[in-house]
């Protein structure tokens, strides 16, 4: 779990997240909670499965 949320993990979301968000759908903040929040939930998954 550490390994999650290292700093260059955070940077590479602080960079590319920002370009996925529809400004015209609004609701940025949610779009980007959901962006960030999505491989954190498939993290645990695949490692268990490796």
């Amino acid at each position: 779990m550490s390994t999650m949320m290292s700093a260059d993990r955070l940077l590479a979301f602080a960079t590319v997240l920002p370009q996925l968000v529809d400004r015209a759908q609004g609701r940025i903040v949610v779009q980007l909670l959901l962006l960030g929040l999505a491989p954190n939930a498939f993290t645990p998954a695949s490692d268990s499965l490796w």
